[in-house]
Formats: structure tokens, sequence, C-alpha cells
């Protein structure tokens, strides 16, 4: 008589703890940013208290952008509306290059520099004089980095 095959639930997303790992956020911070509705689970949502979603791939890279941001010392409500106006441009994650200069954001589109915190959606010629102190977060090199070891995590669980 052959056994049944046990029933396997099938995984449509990252848990807390894998988005955890990928992001450098800890499970507190990402549970907060769930709370505030700034980083949110969509492959499956809470139903209610005591349960946990399952974030997409573009969750995780909203929560990475949210992290590189605060390593830069933006806080909370900062990066939430640099998560808004990313999110209204609609560009794919790895197109998007973050220019931090001080306290704004800037994101390169094309060949145009646009504002997402001081003037949102205002657009900047591109040039930078050298004595300006910028970080450049390369939305591109962080989603590959995280498409590969996603895809580390799936071969090792087949």
């Amino acid at each position: 008589m052959k056994r049944p095959k046990p029933k396997t639930k099938s995984k449509t997303g990252f848990t807390r703890p894998e988005v955890s790992q990928m992001t450098g956020l800890s499970i507190r911070q990402l549970d907060h940013l769930c709370e505030k509705g700034i980083v949110v689970p969509t492959a499956k949502r809470p139903t209610g208290p005591g349960t946990h979603g399952l974030y997409r791939f573009a969750d995780v890279i909203e929560a990475r952008v949210v992290h590189d941001l605060q390593c830069q010392g933006f806080p909370r409500k900062r990066c939430a509306a640099v998560l808004k106006e990313l999110r209204r441009y609609k560009r794919p994650w790895g197109d998007v290059r973050l220019i931090i200069s001080g306290r704004d954001v800037t994101f390169l589109d094309k060949e145009q520099l646009i504002s997402v915190l001081k003037n949102p959606g205002q657009t900047f010629l591109p040039f930078f004089t050298p004595s300006l102190c910028v970080t450049v977060l390369d939305l591109g090199a962080a989603t590959a980095k995280l498409q590969k070891e996603v895809t580390k995590r799936l071969k090792r669980a087949a």
C-alpha cells in the first residue's frame, strides 16, 4: 500500500526572519514598519493579532531602502516619505538610484534628478560640486544581491 504524499504548503513570499536577515532590519523593526504602514507584507497580509504575513520581493527591497536610509541618519517618517514618493513613479526597483545629499534624497530617472523629500517631483540639473557630500544608494546592485540570496535559499529548500 502506498503512503500518501505529505501535503506541502506552497510558499509565496518571505517570512519576517528571512526579510530581517536579508535587509539588516530586526524583526521588531519590521513589525514596527508594518504597524505604521510603511513596509507591509503584500504576499500574504497578517489576519489579526499574533499573525504574520509574507513579504514579496518588492517589499524586501523597500525594507532594505528603509534600512539604508536609517543608516544615513534619516528618521522613520522621512523614510516613509521617500518610499511614498518612489511608489508614485512606479519604476522597477532595479532601475532606481537614490542620491542622498544632506537632508534631501533625489533619484535618478533617465537623465533627470528628481527631488523626493525637499521639493517632491521637482527636477534638477544633473551635476554636483566636488565638495558636496553625496551618498548613492544603487538599488540595482542591492536588488541583484538580494536576488542571488533568494536563489540560494530556494536551492537549499529544494
